[in-house]
């Protein structure tokens, strides 16, 4: 509190000085509100009292009318040492346990003890059946983990193509006092919403009893799940996060798996599906960038040339550079989309023609049809046959640096420097993309060792892109000098690891329950069938 001999006097001090008279003897308080203590009341008063000195100073400096009163509060005050406020220490929090989700790098579950260790024992031995193991395994997961909701629905996902059902179990409403008086392994089980059903309850879901329809594979099912649910039910602007976030959260699932030795008869094949965890993102990646770019600079001119009469354009006399198109720079897709780069009228009809012979007559190692090329008229070179076929990329030959470098110095010397790509050569053999068509046949049911590799020259920025055993869907044309093939248009690109299961199939699907209607006959035509007019007349009848 303030000292009383030093306080002005006026209206305005009372004014100032009134909220003071009132924080000490609240009056009239309503009726359940609570009375404040008594320490309540001295700090109330401190307030106010620092409050009326706020007041008392600002009213001293701003009202001329109170000139000097300041001045003698100050004088009044100069002998007495003012305390020192003692500054409160803020008491240290504790720092915050990380949020740990369990998908940090290098993450490892925590050392178990020896009871949970014994336990785990129990749960997993290899005498208890391998489904009743996985689905412990996996219901524990989803307790350890803390999956986002993207996540969750990958995870989800993941577990179907293996046939494990998702779906609410039992106790929808549980009781209070009976969670309260669960276990966290009781709680787990009843709020659990993967399982394995045993016993045949719907076709599209896993059957321990049936040997023949199922079959146990980590690897399979990370295959198809990362090689054709990701890029086609799961696609954004930017699949290749998707690609990364599906497989970083597969390979977690397997690593827990395998740290806590749930089915060690299968490590070997667990390991080989993280394999493929591991290197689905950048091949998805490249299979995005080979469809955007193909066909490239050398098969665009082949195509120019022979598939759009580009040919006979090159007799025509050449124009002046200023009356000449300029060739749009190809601007890279990469994720944004797949639309065509391949613009006839923007192409120069003789450096195309420059682009074709010189990259044939560079790659050619027979000097005989070397020689019938040369000899040989433009104009006489044609499409003899053109073929849709899906092919598997065998093997690539780029060129090498000295090669590189050679051809760059003889384009030099023809003034054609940085105009020309480098470009190699990849061997591709017919083979089958699996799509589950009735009218064509399955991979397994064809024999693609048997046939013959064809040749086909491409950018050597898109050979170091391209991995053996990836498939393609090309348009193929072939010219009637040396039985040459260009590739005309790609269809489609698939990874090395490219498989279908069928239960992909089995998404929307829905068994067929009975009905006990009886079907139409001669007799009695309308049994099964509602007729319009009646139906009226019934609902007008009411």
């Amino acid at each position: 509190m303030t000292d009383k001999s030093a306080a002005p006097s006026g209206d305005r001090l009372a004014d100032a000085v009134e909220p003071l008279a009132t924080a000490e003897t609240p009056t009239n308080a309503f009726e359940g509100s609570q009375v404040p203590s008594d320490e309540n009341k001295n700090e109330q008063v401190n307030m106010s009292t620092s409050n009326t000195e706020e007041a008392i100073g600002e009213t001293a400096e701003d009202d001329p009318d109170m000139d000097g009163v300041a001045g003698d509060v100050d004088d009044l005050t100069l002998g007495e040492e003012k305390p020192k406020k003692k500054k409160k220490r803020k008491s240290k929090v504790g720092k915050k346990r990380r949020n740990i989700t369990g998908f940090e790098e290098n993450f490892c579950d925590a050392p178990v003890t020896p009871a949970e260790a014994s336990e785990e024992k129990q749960i997993y031995a290899p005498e208890i059946p391998f489904p009743q193991r996985i689905e412990e395994c996996i219901q524990r997961y989803r307790q350890k983990r803390k999956l986002k909701e993207r996540e969750s629905h990958m995870f989800t996902k993941y577990l179907f193509f293996g046939g494990i059902e998702h779906a609410q179990r039992q106790f929808t409403g549980m009781d209070v006092e009976a969670m309260r008086e669960a276990t966290t392994d009781e709680i787990r089980q009843m709020t659990a919403t993967d399982f394995i059903q045993n016993g045949v309850t719907s076709a599209k879901f896993y059957n321990p009893n049936d040997k023949e329809g199922w079959v146990v594979d980590f690897e399979g099912v990370v295959k198809g799940f990362l090689s054709r649910f990701i890029p086609e039910c799961l696609a954004r602007a930017d699949p290749e996060s998707d690609t990364r976030e599906a497989g970083k959260l597969i390979h977690n699932f397997l690593n827990y798996v395998l740290h806590h030795d749930v089915c060690p008869e299968y490590t070997a094949n667990i390991k080989a599906a993280q394999a493929i965890c591991q290197i689905a993102p950048d091949e998805l990646h490249a299979t995005y960038d080979l469809y955007a770019a193909i066909p490239d600079s050398f098969n665009t001119a082949a195509r120019f040339l022979f598939c759009d009469g580009g040919i006979f354009k090159t007799y025509e006399p050449e124009k002046p550079v200023s009356e000449t198109p300029k060739a749009k720079e190809k601007t890279e897709t990469g994720w944004e989309g797949y639309e065509a780069r391949y613009k006839p009228d923007d192409l120069d009809a003789h450096l195309q023609l420059i682009i074709f012979r010189f990259n044939l007559m560079d790659k050619i190692k027979d000097e005989k049809l070397k020689q019938s090329i040369h000899e040989t008229e433009p104009r006489e070179i044609r499409v003899a046959k053109t073929k849709n076929q899906a092919y598997q990329v065998i093997s690539t030959h780029r060129p090498s640096k000295r090669v590189k470098v050679h051809n760059e110095e003889m384009l030099q010397q023809e003034n054609l420097g940085g105009k020309i790509k480098p470009t190699g050569i990849v061997l591709l053999r017919p083979t089958t993309i699996d799509h589950a068509w009735s009218n064509v046949p399955r991979p397994e049911e064809v024999d693609d060792s048997q046939r013959s590799t064809e040749m086909f020259i491409v950018d050597d920025d898109l050979l170091a892109k391209m991995v053996v055993g990836m498939k393609m869907q090309l348009v193929v044309c072939e010219l009637n000098i040396g039985g040459f093939r260009f590739i005309k248009e790609c269809q489609e690109v698939r990874t090395s690891f490219d498989t279908l299961l069928p239960q992909s199939l089995m998404q929307t699907w829905k068994d067929p329950v009975l009905n006990e209607r009886p079907p139409p006959s001669v007799a009695h035509p309308e049994v099964g069938h509602l007729d319009p007019a009646k139906m009226a007349q019934d609902d007008m009848e009411g």
